[in-house]
């Protein structure tokens, strides 16, 4: 679900400000009862619609029926926990889950019958009596207090059984707000003692405890204390701090106090005195119901109303922030890189579509105004592409290593580190060098097969008569040089120009010579096949042909083409030798026109009249004077129009050209129908 925009961001005075994320913002539910971020910058908090994870942009929630299965009333979280790693623990009034490997796992009470509904958790820091299991943590229970060990939860206050409102860590040992006052309990002996006891009659309000250097402090309905000594520990007033309400106390990396009071909302203690933050009161946000620092130094603030990040006027948020990548979409698969691999990402290139990385600042909001800068590296000179949106899209890469580089910087600040992802595409066989020595292999063989092939039917065409066997041996050769070397022609041609689109510079002029060459050795082939064929010895097979080559003509030079080809030609007997004649002064006249007309439209006629065959090639090009074209010495370049006259004569033919400066060119060939059938002598 992504985050569209915010509902209110408010600038104060003093440089604070506030951001508020609610309903419309994608949060599922009010309130927020629980709130901690992990090691991987994410930001988790507890609706009644379940458990939510937050990167600044996108809020994704697990169903409150993935973590219990008690769906008879809403789901409530009364505290979140963890040592900094990506699993945690979920608190709620039912019991305690463990978060591993994506799924949710039901932590048991060694003694059910000791067991009690929890109202808080505390990570245990200094590590408990064995962490490799499962990690510290020290639970609040309306029963006492207890241990996190081994998967198990195992009771520590065994004297005296009581509340447990708030729990915090300090150097050798637990403090524990409970209704009566504050206790504190060193593992290392099992020795509890009293601290501090309360006798306001607000006592509906206990202790909320914090660690500062190790050493725990406090804040109640009584004031504010700071713990003192170690091994006999007691409390001194912490001056400042007035009596109140308190939900919630924390210390940041500068020596700050955070404080959360019912009525006046969110305060800071620092050497100049306590601030309360404006904006956070009650009626600006509703009741607040947890609270957390995350890494950048902002509080996060969950409320009765829905979520809120408080940023002080000295926030590290205009320092370059980190750039975590999310995921990677390719070829359909989606691949999770919340942990990068150390190794490279493989796939083969083949098929390998649209190359979608997503990224992500963690924690920073719309309102930083977040830049990504990305590129796709191969040589480490490609452009940085800048933008605010949080992925990037690559299209045709070709087989390579690849570096992909991302990097963020706020409105305020420079440009942070980049994150780095390698990928490497894998060429297929067709990608090979051994690939394109075989292609320039097949490519000599086809051509030398070709003029084999050829020689062997001029011989033939050459013999007395059309014997049944020679029909025969050559529809056999057309075929085997159609299904055989014609196909793997036409299929490395394909492959070539596919590999083309999609190689790196350096190979790219040697694939585009390769292609070339397989392009014109199969086109030759197919005109040999087609030559060769004793089926296509027809009038229609003719007419066939030249529509197909006058398309494919059309298509490489890009010029408008108009062909006037009966359909319903007569199958008059055509020899091969007539209908190489005539295609190859078509070709030259299309030839002709590619290169010298410039025209944009090009017509090609066949009529046939009752003794004649009729071939008309025009074109709107710039025209030029034939007569200066007869007067082209012979064994110059300009002797197509030469050779067309002298194929045309040896069928009893003629040709006609017209064309002036500026008018287009036309070339008219006329046959006897009586030629068209007649082999050579």
């Amino acid at each position: 679900m992504g985050l569209f925009g915010l509902a209110v961001f408010t600038a104060f005075g003093d440089g604070w400000s506030v951001v508020q994320i609610s309903l419309e913002n994608g949060l599922p539910a009010t309130p927020v009862t629980a709130l901690h971020q992990t090691a991987d910058q994410f930001l988790w908090l507890t609706t009644p619609a379940g458990l939510t994870r937050f990167d600044g942009q996108r809020m994704v929630t697990i169903a409150a029926g993935a973590i219990s299965t008690n769906t008879s009333r809403p789901f409530e979280a009364v505290g979140l926990g963890g040592t900094g790693g990506t699993h945690f623990w979920v608190a709620t009034r039912e019991g305690l889950f463990q978060r591993s490997d994506g799924g949710f796992q039901p932590v048991a009470f060694n003694d059910p019958a000791t067991a009690a509904p929890i109202l808080c958790v505390a990570s245990r820091q200094a590590g408990g009596r064995d962490a490799r299991f499962t990690g510290p943590l020290w639970i609040g229970t309306e029963r006492g207090v207890y241990e996190l060990y081994k998967g198990m939860l195992q009771p520590v206050w065994k004297f005296r059984p009581e509340a447990a409102w708030h729990l915090a860590e300090g150097a050798n040992g637990v403090g524990v707000g409970t209704a009566g006052g504050i206790w504190h309990y060193r593992p290392a002996d099992g020795v509890w003692a009293q601290l501090t006891t309360t006798s306001s009659a607000r006592a509906e309000c206990p202790p909320v405890l914090a660690a500062d250097g190790g050493m725990l402090w406090h804040a109640s309905a009584e004031g504010a204390g700071q713990q003192v000594g170690t091994q006999q520990p007691k409390f001194v007033p912490l001056r400042g701090v007035a009596p109140g309400c308190y939900r919630w106390a924390a210390s940041d990396r500068a020596g700050n106090r955070w404080l959360v009071e019912a009525s006046q909302g969110l305060l800071r203690r620092d050497t100049n005195g306590v601030e309360v933050i404006p904006g956070t009161a009650p009626a600006d946000l509703g009741d607040i119901r947890s609270a957390t620092l995350d890494s950048l130094g902002r509080v996060w603030l969950g409320t009765s109303r829905g979520l809120a990040c408080v940023a002080p006027k000295d926030s590290p948020a205009s320092e370059p922030p980190l750039v975590r990548l999310d995921r990677l979409i390719w070829a359909g698969e989606t691949v999770s890189l919340e942990n990068l691999p150390n190794q490279p990402l493989c796939r083969p290139a083949k098929d390998l579509g649209e190359v979608r990385l997503e990224f992500s600042a963690p924690l920073r909001l719309p309102t930083d105004g977040i830049r990504y800068s990305s590129r796709l590296a191969r040589t480490g000179t490609e452009v940085w592409a800048e933008g605010e949106l949080p992925h990037a899209t690559f299209t045709e890469l070709s087989p390579g290593d690849y570096v992909f580089e991302v990097r963020a910087a706020s409105a305020r600040g420079a440009w942070s580190r980049s994150t780095t992802l390698r990928i490497e595409l894998e060429p297929g066989f067709f990608g090979t060098a051994g690939f394109r020595v075989l292609l320039a292999i097949i490519g000599s063989g086809a051509l030398a097969a070709s003029a084999w092939w050829r020689l062997r039917w001029r011989q033939r065409q050459r013999a007395p008569s059309r014997s049944a066997l020679v029909s025969s041996e050559r529809e056999r050769i057309a075929r085997d040089l159609h299904d055989d070397i014609g196909a793997q022609l036409t299929a490395l041609a394909l492959q070539a120009e596919l590999i083309q689109r999609r190689a790196n510079p350096e190979i790219v002029r040697e694939l585009a010579q390769l292609a070339a060459q397989a392009r014109d050795a199969a086109g030759r082939m197919s005109d040999i096949v087609w030559e060769l064929n004793p089926a296509c010895d027809t009038l229609a097979s003719f007419g066939h042909y030249l529509a197909g080559h006058a398309e494919r003509w059309a298509q490489l030079t890009g010029t408008r083409f108009k062909v006037e080809i009966p359909p319903d030609l007569p199958a008059l007997p055509m020899s091969a030798l007539a209908r190489r004649h005539l295609a190859m002064v078509i070709q030259e006249a299309l030839n002709n026109v590619a290169k010298h007309a410039g025209a944009t439209e090009t017509k090609l006629l066949l009529r046939i009249g009752p003794d004649e065959l009729f071939l008309s090639v025009q074109d709107n090009g710039k025209g030029f004077d034939p007569a200066v074209n007869e007067a082209t010495p012979v064994g110059s370049s300009r002797n197509g129009l030469r050779n067309q006259k002298s194929r045309l004569a040896e069928m009893g033919g003629k040709v006609e050209l017209r064309s002036r400066y500026g008018g287009g060119t036309r070339l008219d060939v006329t046959v006897p129908l009586s030629a068209l059938g007649e082999e050579a002598a």
